[in-house]
């Protein structure tokens, strides 16, 4: 029986390790993503509960990020560099552009980011 024991050890280790890590994951992306963490709840009959909780947003936020979000995608055509799109909306401050233009896009899912490494984004057509 104990040699089963070493056997059946590194499958669990690796099966814990694969589930601990899918977790961890699952919570740092709803951080990326402005979500609150989600709760884990443990049954002795359910098993593991996992609630995730949707981003609160009033409809005035709502309408300031789809008016600037539209008035982005107005004047981005094919790809553009954040610094091209930027100097075409006349926008001078780059913290400002990405807080208030590019993320809400983003998050939208109306542009995506072809070169990340290069700040190249596009339109996605899911406007």
């Amino acid at each position: 029986m104990k040699l089963i024991n070493y056997i059946l050890a590194p499958i669990c280790f690796l099966k814990i390790n694969f589930y601990l890590a899918g977790s961890l994951l699952m919570v740092r992306k709803c951080v990326e993503k402005g979500l609150p963490p989600p709760i884990w709840k443990s049954d002795s009959k359910l098993g593991v509960t996992v609630t995730f909780f949707p981003m609160e947003a009033t409809t005035e936020v709502t309408t300031e990020a789809t008016t600037e979000v539209k008035r982005l995608l107005h004047h981005l055509k094919g790809e553009m560099s954040r610094s091209e799109l930027q100097l075409t909306m006349g926008l001078k401050n780059a913290e400002h552009f990405r807080k208030s233009y590019i993320n809400p896009a983003l998050a939208l899912g109306v542009i995506e980011r072809v070169e990340p490494e290069k700040s190249k984004i596009s339109a996605t057509g899911e406007f």
